[in-house]
């Protein structure tokens, strides 16, 4: 969250990527807890304290590796039935978007 903060201060909009790594490195870092509870800040409708773009496919991927890292099995399988829920809503738009839409987001508490 202090890297989130620094880039704000410089004035600077993280993107799905920023979310991304800064979730790795949680994980990475053994503060999976940590990792979800930016998933949920940024996931959330509307987002709190995320000022940047919304996770997309990947943020989920890395929300269910924290949830794992953090043994929460439910956890888990919620991130897994939202990944596959917005990649069949992507097939049926053609492809467009990428974000995962928003709100839900299980974990991270």
């Amino acid at each position: 969250w202090h890297a989130y903060r620094a880039l704000r201060r410089a004035k600077l909009t993280p993107s799905a990527h920023t979310l991304n790594a800064l979730m790795k490195a949680e994980t990475r870092a053994r503060r999976p807890q940590a990792a979800l509870r930016l998933f949920a800040r940024a996931d959330a409708v509307p987002a709190r304290g995320w000022v940047g773009s919304p996770p997309d496919g990947w943020s989920l991927v890395g929300a269910m590796a924290a949830a794992a890292a953090a043994d929460e099995p439910e956890s888990v399988s919620l991130f897994f039935e939202r990944l596959l829920r917005s990649s069949s809503d992507e097939a049926e738009d053609g492809g467009n978007g990428g974000d995962v839409g928003g709100g839900g987001g299980g974990g991270g508490g």
